[in-house]
């Protein structure tokens, strides 16, 4: 798959854990200081997310291998999402 397509499906899924966790913590009434700490861990998800996409992109075509690290990179998202309790 080349590259900038999958890169592009990445940032769609990163919007929508980003909006299921403002959901979360707007839900719970978490704490201005509970919901920077659990920002900052989904941000630093994030980066992680974007250093395995830019290393998997790096020759314009994203692998079946590449795809897998990227795709459990990812999951941390959903998991940082999560943890906004």
């Amino acid at each position: 798959m080349p590259a900038a397509e999958y890169s592009h499906k990445v940032d769609e899924r990163v919007l929508h854990a980003r909006e299921r966790m403002e959901t979360r913590i707007v839900r719970r009434k978490l704490s201005s200081e509970r919901a920077r700490e659990v920002r900052g861990r989904f941000e630093m998800s994030v980066s992680e997310v974007k250093k395995v996409l830019a290393d998997a992109a790096s020759d314009g075509v994203i692998t079946r291998e590449e795809w897998r690290r990227v795709n459990q990179s990812t999951r941390t998202l959903s998991r940082a999402a999560a943890r906004a309790r």
